[in-house]
C-alpha cells in the first residue's frame, strides 16, 4: 500500500515523533527532493532527521549552530571577520561542493547531512 505524503501531513507526522526540527517550508523542499529522486521512497521520521538539517528561523537549529557546524571547511583567515550573513553565504557556496543545500523560500538553510 502506497500512501502520498504532503508538507502539513509529514509536519504532524514529526509532532506525532516529538521530532519538530523543520519548518513547513523546509519539509516541502525534503518532499520535493525524494519526488526527483524516486516516487517510492519510504517516509521515515527518524532517517530524514538524520540525513538533514534546516538552520534558521522557526527550525530547531539557528544560523550559529550552522556556522559552528561547518566552520572548520573554512581555510580562509578572514573568514571569523565576517558578519553573521557574510559567514552564512560563505558556508553554502563551500558546501555546495560537498553535498545538497539550498536556500529555502524562508530565508533558511536546508541541508543533506555528509
Amino acid at each position: 500500500m502506497k500512501m502520498t505524503i504532503d508538507a502539513m501531513m509529514a509536519k504532524s507526522l514529526f509532532k506525532d515523533y516529538d521530532r519538530d526540527y523543520f519548518t513547513t517550508t523546509a519539509l516541502e523542499a525534503i518532499l520535493d527532493y525524494y519526488d526527483e529522486i524516486g516516487e517510492n521512497t519510504e517516509f521515515d521520521v527518524i532517517a530524514i532527521c538524520c540525513d538533514w538539517n534546516e538552520y534558521g528561523e522557526g527550525s530547531a537549529l539557528k544560523f550559529s549552530d550552522f556556522i559552528n557546524d561547518y566552520s572548520y571547511l573554512m581555510d580562509d583567515e578572514e573568514f571569523p571577520k565576517l558578519d553573521t550573513n557574510d559567514q552564512v553565504e560563505a558556508l553554502i557556496e563551500e558546501l555546495e561542493e560537498h553535498t545538497y543545500i539550498t536556500r529555502l523560500e524562508n530565508g533558511n538553510v536546508l541541508l543533506q547531512v555528509f
